[in-house]
C-alpha cells in the first residue's frame, strides 16, 4: 500500500490597498504604552492633559513643582501580533532614519 504524500503549504501573495479615510480624526499623541502578553502586543497610545502654564515661567515654578502628576488620555488601543510589531518597528527606524535633519517643510513635500 502506498503512503500519502503530506499536503504541500500553499503560499498566496495579494496586493493590499488602503481605503479612503478622510473622515477619519488626526489626533495629536505624545506617548506610548506597549506590554507583551503570549504573542501580541497591546499598544496604547496617549496624550498629555498639559498644564495651563508655561514651565518657563519662573513666577510659578515652586507651584509647578508641586504638581505630582499629569495625566495622559488614552486615544486608541491595539493589539499587534508579533510579526508585524517587528516590521512596524523597522518601518518606523528607517523612516527616522530618513528624516533625521530634514525641516518640516522638506518632510511635509514628501509625504503622500
Amino acid at each position: 500500500m502506498a503512503e500519502l504524500e503530506p499536503p504541500r503549504p500553499v503560499t498566496l501573495t495579494m496586493r493590499l490597498e488602503w481605503e479612503r479615510f478622510p473622515d477619519l480624526p488626526l489626533l495629536a499623541a505624545d506617548h506610548m504604552l506597549v506590554s507583551f502578553r503570549g504573542d501580541v502586543y497591546h499598544l496604547t497610545i496617549g496624550q498629555t492633559q498639559e498644564p495651563l502654564f508655561s514651565p518657563q515661567d519662573e513666577e510659578n515654578m515652586a507651584e509647578i513643582a508641586q504638581i505630582p502628576s499629569l495625566q495622559i488620555k488614552p486615544l486608541a488601543r491595539f493589539v499587534v501580533p508579533r510579526t508585524k510589531m517587528v516590521e512596524w518597528a523597522d518601518v518606523l527606524h528607517q523612516l527616522v532614519s530618513n528624516t533625521s535633519g530634514l525641516t518640516a517643510e522638506q518632510i511635509e513635500a514628501t509625504d503622500d
